[in-house]
């Protein structure tokens, strides 16, 4: 709906003015015309009702168009709108831009600018790969590309690297367990209307968890927390609160979170 552009900030509008004027983007000028008008009212633009009237005499003035001309042109900007904000999402996360990249120079057979930017990843640190679910997708993303290379360079490292991936695909596979029954726990509709576990694997997870504790205790604190606070929200028990702060109390002085 056109009445989205409310809620971008004025820093945004101003990108997305810049993206409707690229003519790679956008070759429609009455599309131009109709983000200027848009502009004009931003933020206060209204919902569909008696809009109609409006866009017709601002695009295109006293030519008579039908109602689907110009519901055409407001699913054109609609769409515009939608690969603006998957092209601004795609420009903060440079190492999901990175893995695509390399993947896609593999697809090409562009093996010198593959060699570079892989090269060139090795060097990145562990902040560059992100926060909380996208470091853990990133790493796995990284890991499944660099063990591909790894074969076509016949590097004595593929085994490493092979347990790099697989470590990070359990590690990214625990972190979206634990945040999915957090969130199924917390909605207590859900679990007031379904009289049964969620479906998954949180037990597994669990287990996993208590059989690595050292290894997550120490590496992995955002893992951790979720560990506690699924298990506090799951079961109501103050005793996984108690255990949570003990172990920010242990380990505060030596513990990076991710």
């Amino acid at each position: 709906m056109l009445s989205d552009i409310n809620s971008l900030t004025y820093t945004e509008l101003k990108s997305f003015e810049t993206f409707i004027h690229s003519p790679y983007f956008n070759g429609y000028d009455t599309i131009k015309k109709l983000f200027h008008y848009l502009k004009k009212i931003y933020p206060n633009i209204p919902q569909k009702a008696g809009l109609e009237k409006i866009i017709s005499t601002a695009v295109y003035g006293n030519e008579k168009v039908s109602s689907i001309t110009i519901r055409k042109l407001v699913s054109d900007f609609d769409k515009l709108l939608d690969k603006f904000l998957i092209h601004e999402r795609t420009e903060r996360d440079k190492l999901e831009n990175e893995v695509k990249l390399l993947n896609e120079f593999g697809k090409k057979l562009l093996w010198r600018s593959y060699e570079r930017k892989i090269t060139e990843m090795q060097s990145y640190s562990d902040s560059e790969f992100g926060i909380d679910e996208n470091y853990y997708f990133n790493k796995l993303n990284y890991y499944s590309e660099f063990f591909i290379h790894s074969h076509t360079t016949s590097s004595k490292d593929t085994s490493k690297i092979s347990l790099k991936k697989i470590e990070y695909l359990n590690l990214y596979f625990v972190y979206q367990t634990l945040v999915f029954n957090i969130n199924y726990y917390s909605d207590r509709y859900t679990h007031k209307a379904v009289k049964r576990r969620p479906p998954g694997m949180i037990q597994n997870v669990y287990g996993f968890i208590n059989e690595h504790i050292k290894y997550f205790s120490k590496s992995y604190p955002d893992i951790m927390t979720l560990y506690y606070k699924s298990l506090m929200t799951e079961t109501g028990d103050v005793k996984y609160f108690d255990a949570l702060q003990n172990y920010y109390r242990r380990n505060k002085t030596n513990l990076i979170p991710i």
